[in-house]
């Protein structure tokens, strides 16, 4: 038994390989306390009943803290606001994940924004937080406020995220970094394989399968092209008999609704956003071109938002417009860019995107938005270099022999031919590497860092929609999962 005990607050381990791995956690590592936030209660034995406090994500994700007397938490200073100033920028973007139906307004957003602020911040204090554990990416609302404020207070914090290939994750305890451990690795190795064939440096299975296809022109679709749905009909019958009386309750409100005043308004506003959606799609369609494959172009595949991948994994770069104008200003004349939009983003509705941020995008002179038609592949193999902020699109590309500009923070930041970008002075060193230098990966290098990710990673998918394409039963991610933590914790 680890000696030391924890007060806790984990997040997001929602199925049952998840949930184990905690479990299993617990029978080597005290926790005095454990705050959840899951979508359904899960309890730990280990742990005493009146000691693990649960947060359904879909009422906390709203600021309903049912229960709660405001008036019996510490309050938020000044001090606490400017330190937390960036999270609040964060917080922000992050909110239009809420946004499917209707705007959120910046004084709505500001009041959860402080609502949350102020109850993690006296929760943490109140319980004594001493570890934050989280089995993805914080970036919904409220899990990347308590990350923060984690940070701030020196309190210890494990990340887990996934990557692009299939089974394989990492943890981390800074999301702005990444994990050191993976870049230390591929520079060891790139050492250690001077001077010997390619075939002296061994792959797994499935790392040999990847390197084969993905240095074909066609290339591979990723795996997060996940299977489809079954009949709504099946998916239905399958709920019913996993919870009758649940799914009967469900519908019977359903129907209710249809006398709610409110449902009627949030039915008008879903037309609404409907009708944008089909503005803001004509609008695009008007404007895109069929590309000249033959022209020297930077191929940007836009980031499908709300998500991740842009808030908080791009920073900065957040709104994918500034990547754009940053890449423009430091491009030869001759050099276009082709920005393709995300075929699913038209789904969002008012989310990310409006007629104006088109219009933006088209005033900058060497910009070209490309018809979402246009085969990515294609588009990839005729690139000089391929922009992203965390995009598979780009480690997808360092196989063909294609630079990456990278506005953002993803395991293959630290991969051949992948430039980090945070200044301009960056972006404009990466544009005299590619088009001045004619620097580019090779396929060797791209084995030697698929190497170095077999040697650092976890075999291991949390997320459930991952586990439904990763070949991983469940009980080698629990065991995996709890084995990493466990090994992480200990050097806490």
């Amino acid at each position: 038994m680890y000696m030391k005990s924890f007060n806790a607050i984990i997040v997001r381990f929602e199925n049952d390989a998840a949930y184990g791995a905690i479990k299993k956690l617990m029978k080597d590592v005290s926790f005095d306390f454990c705050g959840t936030i899951t979508s359904d209660r899960r309890t730990y034995d280990k742990v005493d009943a009146g000691k693990q406090p649960w947060f359904a994500s879909s009422f906390v994700r709203g600021c309903q803290y049912d229960g709660v007397d405001f008036n019996e938490l510490a309050p938020v200073d000044e001090e606490l606001v400017e330190q937390m100033r960036d999270c609040e920028a964060i917080f922000m973007h992050m909110v239009s994940r809420t946004e499917v139906a209707r705007l959120v307004p910046f004084t709505e957003r500001k009041r959860m924004y402080l609502k949350h602020l102020r109850f993690w911040n006296d929760f943490i204090e109140r319980h004594n937080i001493n570890l934050f554990v989280s089995a993805w990416m914080p970036h919904e609302v409220p899990d990347y406020i308590i990350y923060r404020l984690c940070k701030l207070k020196g309190i210890p914090t494990l990340v887990f995220h996934i990557t692009s290939l299939k089974n394989y994750m990492y943890i981390m305890s800074d999301v702005g970094e990444y994990d050191p451990k993976l870049g230390i690795r591929y520079k060891t190795l790139l050492g250690e394989y001077e001077g010997k064939s390619d075939d002296e440096i061994k792959l797994c299975e499935q790392f040999e399968d990847y390197i084969e296809t993905q240095s074909l022109e066609g290339g591979k679709m990723p795996f997060t092209e996940w299977p489809k749905p079954p009949n709504i009909l099946i998916r239905w019958m399958r709920i019913f008999l996993k919870n009758p009386l649940g799914t009967t309750m469900f519908v019977l409100k359903f129907f209710a609704g249809f006398l709610s005043v409110h449902k009627w308004r949030r039915r008008i506003q879903k037309w609404q956003g409907n009708r944008t959606i089909v503005r803001l799609s004509n609008f695009y369609h008007a404007n895109a071109i069929t590309p000249d494959l033959n022209a020297k172009f930077i191929y940007i595949p836009l980031h499908y938002q709300p998500e991740a991948t842009t808030c908080p994994m791009a920073g900065g770069f957040g709104d994918q417009l500034l990547i754009v104008t940053l890449l423009a200003q430091c491009l030869p004349d001759d050099v276009l860019l082709y920005v393709k939009e995300h075929p699913k983003q038209a789904a969002r509705g008012h989310a990310c995107r409006n007629i104006q941020y088109y219009k933006d995008l088209l005033d900058i002179k060497n910009v070209r938005l490309v018809d979402t038609a246009a085969d990515s592949f294609e588009l990839r193999e005729h690139c000089q270099a391929i922009a992203t902020s965390a995009g598979t699109a780009g480690f997808e590309a360092i196989f063909r022999g294609k630079p990456v500009f990278m506005f953002g923070h993803y395991f293959y930041q630290y991969a051949p031919g992948v430039y980090p970008i945070h200044t301009q002075e960056d972006c404009q060193k990466a544009v005299e590497d590619v088009f001045e230098k004619g620097n580019k990966p090779t396929l060797r290098q791209c084995r030697i860092f698929l190497k170095a990710v077999e040697d650092t990673a976890v075999r291991s998918a949390l997320c459930y929609h991952h586990q439904m394409v990763c070949d991983l039963s469940e009980e080698e991610i629990t065991n995996n999962t709890a084995a990493l933590l466990l090994e992480e914790i200990g050097k806490l």
